[in-house]
């Protein structure tokens, strides 16, 4: 990227409720709207000029919340708690470089289109239902114990 370029990465949702990624004074920022309770990530640190990975990992602590973090090639670069609904919120798909709905937050007015390139998007989601592992472990251990 270069100084200056701003915009929506990835965003995923509408002013109801929805989370995005964005570009905003040379700083990443994460934001997440559970029904108007916005919580707000930016990073710590200016965005370097050129290429650079941008990611957030959200990790379980509890039974719909958990810790952000928001990372800038490798480095952390700011934590937070999150709440999360216990149900999906947003009836709008996702969008990639631009928010096509209403603003997930009013930090930005729709569509604020990345003016940067966008070398790829990977949006991976993990499983938190480690009891649910377990049991199929067991399972598994009960059904080999039986034959």
């Amino acid at each position: 990227a270069s100084a200056g370029e701003e915009g929506v990465l990835v965003a995923s949702g509408a002013r109801t409720g929805g989370h995005v990624l964005f570009v905003q004074g040379n700083r990443a920022v994460f934001a997440y709207n559970r029904i108007g309770a916005l919580t707000r990530l930016a990073s710590s640190i200016d965005l370097p000029i050129g290429e650079c990975c941008i990611a957030v990992l959200f990790t379980k602590t509890a039974e719909h919340a958990g810790e952000l973090v928001l990372r800038i090639d490798g480095v952390d670069a700011g934590t937070c708690a999150l709440t999360l609904l216990p149900f999906r919120q947003a009836l709008f798909g996702m969008d990639i470089g631009a928010d096509h709905g209403s603003s997930v937050c009013t930090d930005y007015v729709a569509p604020f289109r990345f003016g940067g390139r966008r070398h790829h998007v990977d949006y991976a989601l993990g499983t938190d239902r480690d009891d649910l592992q377990r049991a199929a472990r067991v399972e598994a251990r009960n059904a080999l114990v039986d034959q």
